[in-house]
């Protein structure tokens, strides 16, 4: 079963696929925007936080010895940015909002910018900050995209990328309210399908397969930084997952097991310090001594550690920023921020992912990427409020430039895609959820992330023992059709992941245990950016050295 051809396939509907659908649109692209959910969903419009954070260049420094926002960008990246993405993401910035608010997305700005909570986390002074409220903007957006004459298929996920034997793209395979395989025949896809913390057990993000990312390398494109998974504490109960502002950590009294925390430190001082450090960032980051708050989480019996917030720091002269998470908080979750909740430490999101240019080219023709799927604009920590921003930027980026995208012209022939069926019922992800929960949170050294690629090496034996070749995937019955679809889940993750342990294990090495007690935050460069690429043996490339790869 296929569909007609298009111009530009984009899959995902967060953000950047929307934009991506949308400004590929606008140039009179024929347009079909997939989503494994449903419109407006992902990270994007996730309902574990209020809304999100995006900036901009402050109009008006408010402070002496102003940096401009793309400088403190590729600082914070510590070396590792792909070069013009940072300034083309500042220079973007205010047209793309603009843009964006015209198609019907809710943006609110500050009331008194000047408050230090409106300090973007890693950064040290004032931008110009709006807020993106997705629950208010759904309806609206899903209106703008119907009449505009974009095509959407919800429910659809992502197979494989289709290329001829000149590599030349033809179209994507997609598995539709799993039952149905369908190829979607198109000049350009812009993979807008979310980044990798889904893999984990413990993720604050919606779930993901990692096929995008599996789909990209297996077509020629490559991922960088992708060892920098953002850390970031969450709450266990009222509802798992929800995100601890890190703006209440100067405010917050912890304990272990109903006692103080203080014998978890050197000293009362010490626990100041890192509770203070940590009210300027939410990201967990060994630079700075707020990682001894994460260490307490690494070092006790999960569940153990509950946070409560002072409640005079809630009261009616709280900061806005804090005010509106608080009110947020009582409102959606049915508790108060000074209640004695547990918390732990969640991957949140990506920092690397599908290398890309400034318009989301990814090096493989007619292939884009945008949103957290992409990397190389941000490095080794991020600037709170630009991956929602970059999305916005590079998904608009992205969508123009696949429109124009003339590289090709349809055969109309269906090439057919190397699909297997998974014959078993075994859950592969929820090793690979349990294995990255093991060894790639915090602290990672050397011994356990090879062993947990040796363990993932024995899972994709078992997953090729279990598969057999699917002859024709477009005229299989709707069984066989969940059977390709679990196969094909199973592989992206178990490859994914080892790509992320890798790259992880390289870096490690390069730089360093990752839990450095000596870490020194004006130390902040690292020597390169790592790639992590497939060669013509399946074999990982990382670094530029090929690697014994698992699969």
């Amino acid at each position: 079963m296929g569909t007609k051809p298009y111009d530009v396939v984009v899959v995902g509907a967060g953000i950047a696929g929307i934009a991506a659908a949308l400004s590929a649109r606008e140039l009179g692209a024929r347009v079909l925007l997939l989503t494994d959910g449903t419109l407006c969903g992902g990270s994007s419009f996730s309902s574990n936080t209020w809304g999100l954070g995006m900036v901009s260049e402050s109009t008006e420094p408010l402070i002496r010895g102003h940096q401009s926002l793309f400088k403190a960008l590729k600082t914070m990246g510590m070396g590792l940015c792909t070069p013009t993405l940072p300034e083309r993401l500042v220079a973007d910035a205010d047209e793309a909002l603009d843009w964006w608010a015209r198609q019907g997305a809710s943006i609110i700005g500050a009331k008194d910018p000047t408050q230090r909570e409106f300090v973007p986390c890693f950064d040290s002074e004032t931008r110009t900050w709006h807020g993106f409220v997705g629950s208010e903007s759904r309806d609206a957006l899903v209106r703008r995209i119907q009449e505009s004459g974009v095509d959407v298929t919800e429910q659809s996920t992502l197979l494989d990328i289709a290329l001829d034997k000149e590599r030349n793209l033809q179209g994507i395979f997609t598995l539709h309210k799993m039952s149905v395989i369908k190829f979607a025949a198109t000049r350009a896809v812009v993979l807008a399908t979310g980044g990798l913390a889904g893999l984990y057990g413990s993720h604050i993000c919606p779930s993901t397969c990692a096929n995008g990312h599996f789909a990209a390398l297996g077509a020629g494109a490559r991922l960088v930084n992708i060892e920098f998974q953002q850390l970031m504490v969450g709450y266990l109960s009222p509802l798992w997952g929800t995100v601890f502002n890190e703006k209440l950590w100067r405010h917050t009294l912890l304990e272990v097991n109903n006692t103080s925390t203080d014998q978890h430190f050197c000293d009362s001082e010490a626990l100041w310090q890192a509770l203070e450090a940590h009210s300027w960032h939410g990201p967990f980051t060994f630079e700075r001594p707020s990682r001894r708050i994460e260490e307490l989480l690494a070092t006790v019996q999960r569940g153990t550690v509950r946070a409560h917030v002072a409640p005079d720091a809630l009261g009616p002269h709280a900061p806005e920023f804090v005010r509106t998470y608080a009110s947020w908080f009582a409102e959606q979750r049915g508790a108060n921020l000074s209640d004695s909740l547990p918390i732990a430490l969640f991957a949140h999101s990506s920092n690397g992912g599908i290398a890309i240019d400034q318009d989301g080219f990814t090096g493989v023709p007619g292939l884009y990427a945008a949103g957290e799927a992409a990397g190389g604009v941000h490095g080794a920590d991020r600037i709170g409020g630009l991956a929602s921003m970059s999305a916005l930027v590079f998904g608009i980026r992205a969508g123009r430039a696949a429109a124009s995208s003339g590289h090709l012209t349809q055969n109309g022939r269906t090439p057919s895609a190397g699909l297997k069926m998974l014959r078993d019922d075994r859950r592969y992800r929820t090793h690979v959820a349990t294995l990255l929960d093991e060894v790639a949170l915090v602290p990672r050294n050397h011994k356990d992330l090879a062993a947990g690629r040796l363990r993932l090496a024995d899972l994709v034996d078992e997953l090729t023992q279990s598969s057999v070749v699917v002859d024709d995937p477009l005229g299989c019955a709707p069984d066989e059709a969940r059977a390709i679809g679990a196969w094909r889940s199973s592989l992206s993750a178990l490859t994914v992941a080892d790509a992320l342990l890798a790259a992880m294990d390289a870096r490690t090495e390069s730089r360093g245990a990752h839990w450095r007690s000596d870490a020194s935050y004006t130390d902040n460069a690292y020597d390169h950016q790592l790639s992590v690429s497939v060669n013509e043996d399946g074999q990982l490339v990382v670094d530029g050295c090929p690697m014994k790869s698992c699969t």
